[in-house]
């Protein structure tokens, strides 16, 4: 198992109880083409991104990006989406969930002990 995957399943298993979901409920990972069915379920995680895609390497006349988000048209609920970070070696994941789900992973001492958190100086917390 990659360190990328640890890092998504260590997402979905607090995802899984922020949502109170039943843990005796099967979960699975399935390709894309089960889209055409989504129906939009509370339990629906997707990922998506390209690590191999330098997307800070970008200039677009305003200078080097600070941050990376995916956009407004992809930020559903349950929608992870994993970016190369500004540093080498790093990962930045943008996740987009209902509010309630974000303060019970908030509350969750498990959870946030492995999240680094970056203020808009980039001072992590």
């Amino acid at each position: 198992m990659s360190s990328l995957h640890a890092l998504l399943a260590h997402i979905w298993v607090a995802i899984t109880r922020a949502r109170c979901l039943d843990q005796n409920e099967q979960t699975s990972f399935r390709n894309l083409q089960w889209l055409i069915f989504f129906n939009g379920s509370v339990s629906t995680l997707l990922t998506g991104g390209s690590l191999n895609f330098n997307i800070y390497g970008n200039d677009f006349g305003w200078g080097r990006p600070v941050a990376v988000r995916s956009g407004f048209s992809n930020q559903d609920d349950g929608k992870i989406t994993v970016f190369a970070g500004l540093v080498e070696g790093s990962v930045d994941i943008e996740a987009c969930f209902y509010v309630e789900t974000l303060k019970a992973m908030e509350n969750d001492a498990e959870f946030m002990e492995a999240v680094t958190v970056l203020l808009p100086n980039f001072q992590s917390v």
